[in-house]
């Protein structure tokens, strides 16, 4: 549980975001994309950290595979280093945090 709310702290300091109908590469700033991502999976880390039942195991993995989607239409970007790096820390933290759960 720990690890887990480790993983939730690193998602709000890697934040930054983008917002349209059409995928735009140039101006992302993920943090205003994935804003009521990252506040659901905080919340639904700290329900999990308090009571880890399995109810809140399944939205905590759900607050994560929804961060995931919500990247996806960004995933053939050819960011810069910086932006990308961010992009791929999104992805294998949300990934690590999947895999961190038992349910």
């Amino acid at each position: 549980m720990k690890n887990l709310f480790l993983l939730g702290a690193v998602l709000v300091v890697l934040c930054i975001s983008c917002s349209s109908d059409e995928v735009n590469c140039e101006d992302v700033n993920f943090m205003e994309l994935l804003s009521s991502e990252i506040e659901s999976n905080n919340q639904a880390l700290i329900a999990y950290t308090i009571d880890p039942s399995m109810e809140n195991c399944l939205t905590l993995k759900s607050s994560f595979e929804l961060i995931l989607d919500a990247l996806q239409v960004y995933e053939d970007c050819a960011f810069d280093s910086d932006l990308q790096l961010e992009y791929n820390n999104f992805v294998q933290t949300s990934e690590t945090g999947i895999s961190l759960l038992n349910c």
